[in-house]
């Protein structure tokens, strides 16, 4: 925006001084604690061949366990996004950084959880 405005100041408006032209500290650490935790998810991802099912979809013969947890631990998984190039389709998968596992099926609360507590 700036080498824009430059060239051209009456259709690209910029002002370097102004207090949102740049980013906090806080915003950069945060944009790469958010990359790297990308990154490091995605070196965890489940296993593929279970995406893949008789229709091109998702398989329903899943390996993959269907997360039943307490609600304190619903909290510790992050959910995260593959990218198959081949089929030009994004599947969403569920990464847990504390365990590093992983896991197609969305986790759940199990039902004991939810009961009030007497």
């Amino acid at each position: 925006a700036h080498f824009m405005s430059t060239i051209c100041p009456c259709i690209c408006k910029f002002d370097p001084n102004a207090d949102d032209a740049i980013p906090t500290e806080e915003d950069l650490a945060k944009t790469a604690l958010h990359k790297i935790g990308n990154r490091i998810a995605s070196q965890h991802l489940p296993p593929l061949e279970e995406l893949d099912g008789p229709q091109g979809g998702r398989n329903n013969n899943k390996k993959s366990v269907k997360l039943v947890l307490n609600s304190d631990e619903l909290f510790d998984w992050e959910v995260h996004q593959y990218t198959d190039e081949k089929k030009g389709k994004t599947y969403r998968f569920y990464y847990n950084p504390k365990t590093d596992e992983s896991t197609w099926q969305k986790p759940t609360i199990s039902s004991s959880a939810l009961s009030p507590k007497k």
